[in-house]
């Protein structure tokens, strides 16, 4: 059953990820602008970030990823939700979800993290 139920999500996932409307924010780094969710001062929404040559984390080696990110726009945290891991081929090759969110962290200056908390923070309510 939970074979099942996860390759609904990650058809799901490819069927949404196809029509998303992906804005380009940095020169490797895309929001889609068609998942985006505020709550008063939170704000979610996936991230794509593309890399120029192949990397390697926990023995997983991607080409580029997606993450769920949310954004407390008015304590100047990030957390994660959802990381995707994908081959040269657009193959998803690694999941990773987390349901309520990982830790609250504070938002380092000039990251990617930075980059994705300012622009989600300018949707917040």
């Amino acid at each position: 059953m939970i074979k099942i139920g996860l390759l609904f999500f990650v058809f799901c996932f490819i069927s949404s990820n196809a029509l998303a409307d992906w804005e380009q924010i940095s020169s490797n780094l895309y929001m889609d602008n068609e998942s985006l969710v505020v709550r008063r001062n939170f704000v979610r929404n996936w991230f794509k970030t593309y890399y120029p040559d192949s990397r390697t984390a926990n023995g997983i080696t991607f080409y580029y990823q997606s993450t769920l990110i949310e954004a407390d726009c008015n304590n100047n945290k990030i957390r994660g939700f959802s990381n995707i891991f994908y081959d040269k081929n657009h193959n998803i090759i690694h999941f990773s979800e987390f349901k309520k969110g990982t830790k609250w962290l504070y938002v380092p200056p000039e990251t990617v993290g930075a980059t994705e908390y300012n622009e989600l923070c300018k949707y917040r309510q």
